[in-house]
């Protein structure tokens, strides 16, 4: 909800996905954007929003801009296809 607050951002899904060498998870954000916008410069707005609405402990590792998030026939976010097009 917070990052949807962003003007460029429709909709978003944010999924912890673990390191291969172990570890914590690390923050990765994905958006549907309304306009196009260069990935670095909105990885950067989210993560400030991130910092200064949630926690500042919280990192983005990570921001995939992607036409639409998954869903299921409930219209729910399937996190676990987007973690694993993350990790494929």
């Amino acid at each position: 909800a917070v990052v949807n607050k962003l003007d460029f951002v429709i909709e978003s899904a944010a999924v912890a996905v673990p390191p291969k060498e172990g570890g914590p998870s690390a923050l990765v954000v994905f958006v549907v954007a309304s306009e196009s916008i260069d990935e670095v410069l909105a990885k950067q707005l989210v993560s400030k929003i991130i910092k200064t609405d949630l926690n500042p402990l919280f990192k983005v590792k990570d921001l995939k801009i992607i036409e639409s998030l998954p869903r299921t026939a409930s219209n729910k976010i399937m996190r676990r296809k987007l973690r694993s097009m993350y990790e494929g």
